[in-house]
């Protein structure tokens, strides 16, 4: 309830926003449009992806850094400057970098926005955050962004199926 109570704050937040959408497709809808990427947010995410590319990254200074991404993220949010799918899926790894698990709760929300807006990519992203989420909650992770068919216990742990996440295009 709370995700969805989410999704529409940001969508009423955003001029940009349009209306109802038609993920699963058959018709004209929101998702159909052509937003313009912000050239700014595109840099930011950029820029946490290349913090990252090192294999050996100095979090004492790439942690500074996530925290002024995730709030210049958020006040292009709250100014209603993010339209795209490409934007609420760049902003979904901005806060996917962040430490509390609401970060992960809004990096879902935006990842699912993205989705919807035409970024089919963005289901890792969002099952990811969603997956990162519930960890930090003490929950049992959903295993659609990582799975392993047996816990350290031996058991079989709940698993998306190779053809799940391939219909899902998430990497197989």
């Amino acid at each position: 309830m709370r995700l969805l109570m989410m999704i529409m704050a940001l969508s009423a937040a955003n001029p940009a926003w349009a209306g109802p959408v038609d993920i699963v497709g058959g018709g004209s809808c929101a998702a159909d449009q052509r937003w313009k990427t912000n050239v700014e947010m595109t840099a930011i995410f950029n820029a946490d992806q290349a913090d990252r590319s090192s294999l050996a990254v100095d979090w004492s200074i790439v942690r500074p850094r996530d925290e002024a991404r995730a709030a210049r993220t958020k006040a292009l949010l709250d100014e209603g400057l993010l339209a795209s799918g490409d934007d609420y899926y760049h902003a979904a790894f901005v806060f996917q970098h962040g430490a509390q698990p609401n970060d992960y709760l809004l990096a879902h929300a935006l990842a699912m926005v993205a989705v919807a807006r035409g970024r089919r990519d963005a289901t890792w992203i969002a099952a990811a955050t969603l997956d990162r989420y519930l960890q930090r909650i003490g929950q049992q992770q959903n295993r659609l962004s990582a799975c392993r068919r047996l816990s350290e216990r031996g058991r079989e742990r709940l698993c998306v199926s190779y053809l799940e996440r391939c219909q899902l295009e998430m990497p197989c």
